[in-house]
């Protein structure tokens, strides 16, 4: 349903106006260096006036490939306010049960999945790639959530 924003003083506001906020909307992430294949995806995302939130969960499958970093798409559309905050909290699971977190980087208008490492004291974050945060395979899995601004 399209958004009920914005509201004016005074006005009446119908069951479908209210039902429509933070509506959940499934999509199919639009991925760059990830092709699914026959992955299991379970996306969704929600928009209240320039804020949106994203969750959900990819299970690879025989015929998933990661070859390079992966990024996703903005499902929501429009311009993204941030070129590099962090925005949510990622977990990679491999199927052996190795378990890593991370977040994930605006660039260029995308979401480019990092994971959370150490450096001597510090925690870094490092980019995704086909083997990192381990080497991607059948089974492992990828979900979380963020939220972030648009413009």
């Amino acid at each position: 349903m399209a958004s009920p924003f914005p509201f004016t003083s005074g006005q009446v506001l119908t069951a479908a106006q209210l039902n429509s906020i933070s509506e959940l909307t499934v999509f199919t992430p639009s991925w760059t260096n990830f092709t699914p294949g026959n992955a299991t995806e379970a996306w969704y995302y929600t928009q209240v006036q320039d804020f949106v939130y994203i969750q959900g969960t990819t299970v690879l499958g025989s015929t998933s490939s990661v070859t390079g970093a992966i990024t996703l798409a903005n499902p929501a559309g429009g311009t993204l306010v941030s070129t590099s905050t962090a925005q949510g909290l990622f977990e990679y699971t491999e199927s052996g049960g190795v378990r890593a977190f991370g977040s994930a980087v605006v660039s260029g208008g995308a979401f480019v999945f990092v994971y959370f490492s150490v450096s001597g004291s510090l925690i870094t974050r490092s980019t995704s790639s086909p083997t990192a945060p381990f080497t991607w395979g059948t089974g492992d899995i990828l979900r979380g959530w963020m939220a972030y601004q648009l413009l």
